[in-house]
């Protein structure tokens, strides 16, 4: 017998099998790009695809898109099992497409891997009994590391946005065209919503027992990249250099982020989960 092991970059929307993402609740994570395939491209549950629905045109192209990226592969698939040779054919493919084919970036790409290779384990290295319960886990692990991520980015562009508005350095007078950008900063609706970081806090601590679960269902390192510890003690990555280079990020979210005028609340320092 032949064994095949058949790795994928995308979800495939139809299988057999209970845990397919076409049913798996997905949070909105769009970035509205074209040819961008996007989670929900590969889901049926959270779009409305009737004529009332609010679909657009960049929406029908992504969907086309997964649609004709699915009968690919599984063109492919069928084409294996069909050899004159028994092949045992074992397919990992995630469950959650983290960045679509225009949106790359550091942290996105890390998860994305960390993704990879929980799935790689799921169906190589999982015990058979408990393998539903691990696929389960990767899906929970990874949404909820997107939604993180997405988290933190906000909170980041939001800082660097409102500091690029800063008009004083040193003794620079003041530019007329900056009068505005000062008022909205005086009157308070151009501040970061720091609150924005109980939310991160908040997930961190909800991700901490799936990671804990996984490892325990498991019972080995191979189940998890090293660092799994660092997925709820520590930001996320993000390709944001430019923007981060004046800004002086507290070194893990649990520690106390205070943005002075800028922030809309002081966020006192927190015990790690």
């Amino acid at each position: 017998m032949i064994k095949v092991v058949a790795r994928l970059g995308f979800p495939r929307l139809t299988r057999d099998r209970e845990d397919s993402v076409v049913d798996y609740p997905t949070q909105d994570w769009t970035t509205s790009s074209l040819f961008d395939i996007r989670t929900e491209d590969f889901s049926t549950n959270c779009m409305d695809w009737s004529t009332s629905g609010d679909r657009d045109l960049l929406d029908i192209a992504n969907r086309a898109a997964a649609i004709v990226l699915d009968e690919i592969t599984n063109g492919d698939l069928e084409a294996a099992q069909q050899s004159e040779r028994p092949v045992e054919l074992t397919v990992i493919d995630p469950f959650i497409p983290v960045h679509g084919l225009a949106e790359l970036d550091i942290g996105l790409i890390k998860i994305n891997m960390d993704e990879g290779f929980m799935r790689a384990f799921d169906e190589v290295g999982a015990p058979k009994t408990r393998r539903t319960r691990c696929r389960q886990l990767t899906k929970e692990i990874t949404s909820q590391r997107v939604a993180i991520w997405r988290n933190e980015h906000a909170l980041i562009k939001q800082w660097a946005e409102s500091t690029e508005q800063l008009p004083l350095e040193g003794t620079r007078l003041v530019h007329m065209f900056h009068l505005m950008p000062i008022l909205r900063i005086w009157d308070g609706r151009d501040v970061v919503d720091t609150n924005i970081l109980r939310t991160i806090r908040q997930q961190k601590r909800d991700l901490k027992p799936f990671i804990k679960e996984r490892l325990k269902i498991a019972d080995s390192r191979d189940s998890f990249p090293d660092d799994y510890k660092d997925l709820y003690l520590q930001w996320e990555r993000h390709d944001l250099s430019h923007e981060m280079k004046n800004i002086p990020l507290p070194s893990t979210p649990w520690d106390r982020l205070d943005l002075g005028h800028l922030g809309a609340a002081v966020i006192p320092e927190e015990k790690p989960p």
